[in-house]
């Protein structure tokens, strides 16, 4: 110990840990945290708790989560996911119940929740030279008045038609020199931007009919 200090009895390292932002819905990799024992006598550890949306992975856990001891000098770790119900900023902790100092032991835990929008098209797909109307199914979706779409280059886009939070559809025209290929389709709403992909195949030849007589 350095001069004028003392450790506590316990000790965990890193004493906060803040996860990427996460989808909701998925479960983060582990991120870890090492409680050390600076006594010279075995600590018990009642529990190990986790609150809000984290939770402890066993795999990789070294630490008693019920009822055990660390020895004296010892050291264990804790695995920790991140696994967020709802979107935005999300606190939580872990609290290490023990019949030592300080109890409880208290790990500080932060994480972003996110909710990734989809979009897809029907048809996905339409000849140069030619008229569709395109239904958009959303995931995740906020459609409604304000929502605009943009299908690119020699694409002309009609009227939105909003018919609920994940579903709309929209006329296209299709210029006969709009290049063939996949592209993005951008659909905004405020500031909700999503894509989608569509195709543009090369115009169908006309058929002539010939007149044997």
């Amino acid at each position: 110990n350095v001069a004028g200090t003392s450790l506590a009895p316990l000790t965990v390292a890193p004493p906060k840990i803040a996860f990427a932002s996460q989808a909701v819905g998925s479960t983060s990799t582990a991120k870890s945290f090492k409680i050390t024992n600076n006594s010279a006598t075995a600590i018990p550890l009642n529990s190990l708790v986790a609150s809000g949306d984290f939770q402890i992975q066993l795999s990789g856990t070294t630490c008693s989560l019920n009822g055990g001891s660390l020895g004296a000098g010892k050291s264990c770790t804790v695995e920790v996911q991140f696994a967020p119900t709802i979107a935005g900023a999300i606190l939580g902790s872990m609290t290490v119940a023990n019949a030592g100092s300080p109890n409880p032991l208290l790990i500080a835990l932060s994480g972003t929740g996110t909710i990734s929008s989809t979009a897809t098209l029907s048809p996905s797909s339409a000849h140069q030279g030619s008229a569709e109307t395109i239904v958009i199914t959303g995931s995740d979706t906020n459609f409604g008045p304000a929502t605009t779409v943009n299908f690119g280059a020699d694409i002309t886009v009609g009227k939105v038609t909003v018919n609920g939070p994940t579903s709309a559809s929209v006329p296209i025209t299709i210029d006969n020199v709009a290049a063939t290929g996949a592209r993005n389709v951008t659909i905004t709403t405020g500031s909700q931007v999503v894509t989608a992909s569509f195709t543009v195949l090369a115009g169908v030849p006309a058929v002539t009919l010939i007149n044997p007589n």
